[in-house]
């Protein structure tokens, strides 16, 4: 039945209403791995080619290029991608739908940050500010490349990942200066702890967390982003590792050269007591050999 919408496992849209129809799963938290698993399986392109009408239509070519594209956005499970940036790409115009932003309605970037702000001081301090649906309504609406940002978010190792978050919201609160951000820096400074223990130096942990409280009544996350992450701070904290090791290496090697040679000596020492011990046995067994011989003769 060309003419019919796609069914499948309960589900049934037409083909060119998937954007509606991701959004009413999302809200509704149902069937998102049954939609996943149709685009995945192909099952647009078995009805797009069942279709009667002209092959080459400017319907069909819209359908074919649009699921391309959402499968390319489904094989990608960095933060950025996925269902979540489906959603906000086939939607114009949608409120972020994260839960961290649910009872402010975020439609335009430049207001992700003052809501955040908000939500600081009503979420769980251990949830990171930057979800699943933050990074793809960014990307989305970001006119510049923000990819490396979120590939750190994605990362599985902690102290990366939270770089990743601070660099992102840094990066949005430098372009759109909504002012000082004293919720959300808060938020932030106290998740950092993984990232300092990347520092090897003692000293300049202890440094960074003196700062991390002055930087975070300032609510300036670029400048908080410049103390946990700075080039010339980090070149200067593995170049004094690298010296750090090359000197324990040293150190050592001298101290097995030490107890190698004073095994050696021992040994030689062992031995020329040994040969002192001989002699000293002989000499006296002489000696008394050449007194029973003085005394017989007499």
């Amino acid at each position: 039945d060309p003419s019919a919408p796609i069914r499948y496992k309960g589900l049934s849209f037409m083909p060119e209403s998937i954007g509606t129809k991701l959004v009413m799963e999302l809200n509704e938290k149902a069937n998102i791995l049954t939609i996943r698993q149709l685009i995945l399986n192909g099952l647009p392109d078995v009805w797009i080619s069942a279709q009667t009408g002209p092959p080459n239509s400017a319907k069909l070519k819209h359908l074919i290029s649009l699921y391309s594209q959402i499968r390319s956005y489904f094989n990608i499970t960095d933060f950025g991608f996925g269902i979540e940036r489906c959603v906000y790409e086939l939607n114009d115009g949608l409120r972020c739908l994260s839960p961290l932003l649910e009872l402010d309605y975020v439609i335009d970037l430049d207001k992700i940050l003052p809501a955040l702000d908000d939500a600081a001081n009503r979420v769980d301090g251990k949830h990171h500010p930057v979800d699943r649906h933050i990074a793809a309504f960014v990307i989305k609406q970001h006119n510049q490349n923000i990819e490396p940002h979120l590939k750190a978010v994605s990362s599985l190792k902690e102290s990366t990942k939270l770089i990743g978050v601070l660099s992102l919201l840094a990066l949005l609160q430098w372009r759109f200066k909504p002012g000082p951000l004293y919720g959300l820096a808060s938020w932030i400074g106290g998740m950092l702890g993984p990232v300092i223990d990347t520092y090897h130096s003692r000293a300049t942990r202890r440094e960074i967390e003196r700062e991390i409280p002055r930087l975070v009544r300032k609510g300036n996350l670029p400048d908080l982003f410049d103390l946990i992450d700075n080039i010339e701070k980090r070149q200067i904290d593995n170049d004094e590792f690298t010296a750090a090791k090359i000197e324990f290496n040293e150190a050592q090697h001298e101290i097995s050269q030490i107890e190698s040679n004073s095994a050696s000596k021992r040994r030689e020492y062992e031995n020329k007591g040994q040969q002192i011990a001989a002699m000293t046995s002989l000499i006296l067994s002489m000696i008394i050999i050449m007194v029973l011989l003085v005394m017989e003769s007499v």
